[in-house]
Order: C-alpha cells, then structure tokens, then sequence
C-alpha cells in the first residue's frame, strides 16, 4: 500500500451465487457498503471498485459479510 495520504479505488474481485453486501470497514471507521451483487456462479468472477481515503501510513481494510458474503478472490488498491 502507497505511504501517501488521499483518495484511493479499492477493486475487490469476488464471486457469488446471489447478492451478498457487505460492510466496508477502513482503519476501524464503516465507510459504505458494497453490493457484491450475483455473478451466478462461483467460478464467474466480477469486480466491485470503492473509492475511499487513506491515510499516510498503514491502513485496515476490512469486510464484513451482512449474512452470506461472496467468494472474494483479490483487492487491488489504486491511486
């Protein structure tokens, strides 16, 4: 992760046989949810892109399943 502070797209790469949203959770703090939505199969793999703000540093990235949450395969970050 960048030692810069700002704006940054979190790409979350998941599968799921139905709509999972989930919680995101940066350096402790909900700062939206993501929709995760059906891609019908688990081999069937789609991206969700967030934008959030990081601070210089390291950071937490957490996500939290509301129910069933998806199969989720890779996070890339990006300025």
């Amino acid at each position: 992760m960048s030692h810069l502070a700002g704006e940054f797209r979190l790409t979350f790469r998941y599968a799921s046989v139905r709509n999972c949203p989930c919680e995101l959770i940066v350096n402790g703090k909900k700062v939206g949810t993501i929709p995760f939505k059906n891609t019908r199969k688990y081999t069937a793999y789609k991206t969700a892109d967030v934008k959030v703000n990081l601070v210089k540093g390291g950071n937490s990235i957490k996500v939290v399943a509301i129910g069933d949450g998806p199969n989720l395969d890779a996070l890339a970050v990006n300025k």
